[in-house]
Formats: C-alpha cells, structure tokens, sequence
C-alpha cells in the first residue's frame, strides 16, 4: 500500500533530491553506487560504520545528519519505505530496521535488508532475521 502524497511534499521531496545529488554529490558518493540516475548499491557497511563513529563521538542530542539526510534520500529513490511493505529486520520481539529519531524506515528489496543486517549486526548476540511484511 503506498502513501499518497500533496504536491507539496512532492515538491519538498523534489528539492531534498536535487540538493543531494549537487551539494550534498560528495557524501552521496561516498555511500550510493548509481548508474543513470537509478541507484545501483547502497554500501551499507560503509553507511553504518560512519554513523556509529559520529555517534560514539557526538554529545548527546546531536543528530547526524548525513544518516538522516541519506536515509530520506534512500526513501524517496525507493530503496526504503515508510509503508507496511517489503522486508524488516526482526530481533528479540522488535523491529530494528533503521530508523532517524522517531522516523522507522524499512526495505523494499530483500537483499538490502540483508546487507545493513550484515553491517549493522555482525557482532549481535542474538538472531536477527529478515522477515516479510504482508499487506
């Protein structure tokens, strides 16, 4: 089921688009392989491993806004999604998909949900599974 939006949020997206892929182009390249403006890869370890060093190195209540910058990128090119669709990443009762603050984000493709599971939870304790969601 996907989301119905108003011209304006079209537009605010539009323009969050058009911003990252000129002055924010360096970082983008950093962490998004693209080919002919379809994204190609996400390089996922290289994304996690730079959030959890800002985030080990940031005072408390500092956001990064790479990863949130990114990650909206992400949903708006449709590699991840706000809807009760595509694939999660289930642990322990809980859904530890990635997130920005309140905002919970999830995958439309399978192999990108196995790819941040692999960078984000290689060390975990415990299982982490990909699992479905079904409408």
């Amino acid at each position: 089921m996907k989301t119905e939006t108003t011209p304006h949020v079209e537009k605010l997206r539009a323009a969050h688009v058009k911003r990252m892929e000129s002055k924010g182009r360096q970082t983008l390249d950093k962490f998004v392989e693209q080919e002919s403006g379809k994204i190609k890869a996400v390089k996922w370890q290289d994304l996690v491993t730079a959030n959890q060093r800002f985030t080990e190195k940031a005072s408390d209540g500092v956001d990064d806004e790479t990863w949130s910058d990114l990650l909206r990128y992400l949903e708006i090119k449709g590699v991840l999604c706000h809807e009760y669709s595509g694939f999660f990443l289930f642990a322990e009762g809980l859904d530890v998909s990635p997130s920005d603050g309140n905002i919970k984000y999830h995958f439309t493709e399978k192999d990108n949900a196995t790819n941040y599971m692999r960078a984000r939870f290689a060390n975990a304790q415990y299982p982490i599974k990909v699992a479905r969601i079904e409408e």
